[in-house]
């Protein structure tokens, strides 16, 4: 199987170098850790030489030897421990620098539909007040478009009786005409905003249940 020759991204770049420091890092602690665990007391005369003189010179040269090691073996400790400091730094900063991508969308998606939500719930406050006032203008309607007939009958009666009274019935009869007009107007008005209104109420709804989903979708 061919290795994967995508480009690494600096996320996925960065997430190699830390597992490669902390294999590192691993294995030095390890290391340590035995050194520490399997060395034994020493004897006296492990640095003297087969003379049996401390004060000659293959004694003193031992000794020396002996120092640096020990040197060198604390040194590696102290590197060690502070290599191990740092990569715990790294791998703190790592995660903290790194968001879910579920957050991240969750808080893309959120502002822009709380504003849809609430143009809809504005739009939705201008249709019932237009729809309050169609209301409004249909009653007014009616009970004028009663008061209409009344008198046109009432006119009617009198034409019957008075021919003088007809131009008088004439004006009645087109201002019904124009009162009915005006009726039918105001009930196809009406009609298109409750059309409007349940358009958008079923809009809120939808938004309202993504909303909930979103909702559900963070707690979980």
């Amino acid at each position: 199987m061919l290795p994967d020759s995508r480009p690494l991204t600096p996320d996925s770049q960065l997430t190699s170098s830390l597992h490669r420091a902390t294999t590192t890092i691993d294995e030095l602690t390890r290391t340590l850790t035995n050194v520490s665990r399997f060395s034994s007391p020493e004897p006296d005369n492990v640095t003297t030489c087969c003379c049996g003189r401390e004060d000659c010179e293959a004694s003193r040269a031992w000794a020396e030897i002996k120092s640096k090691l020990e040197s060198r073996l604390v040194l590696s400790a102290e590197v060690g421990r502070a290599l191990l400091e740092r990569h715990e730094a790294l791998v703190r900063r790592h995660k903290k620098e790194i968001p879910s991508d579920d957050e991240d969308e969750t808080v893309s998606l959120r502002p822009s539909v709380d504003v849809r939500v609430a143009e809809l719930l504005k739009q939705n406050a201008l249709l019932e007040k237009r729809l309050a006032q169609a209301l409004m203008h249909t009653e007014m309607g009616e009970q004028s478009n009663e008061e209409l007939i009344k008198e046109l009958d009432e006119a009617r009666t009198d034409v019957a009786r008075l021919s003088s009274q007809n131009a008088r019935a004439v004006g009645l009869e087109n201002r019904l005409a124009v009162t009915l007009q005006e009726k039918d107007d105001l009930r196809q008005e009406l009609d298109s905003a409750t059309q409007r209104a349940r358009i958008t109420e079923s809009r809120i709804v939808s938004y309202r249940e993504k909303c909930g989903w979103f909702q559900l979708s963070i707690s979980s």
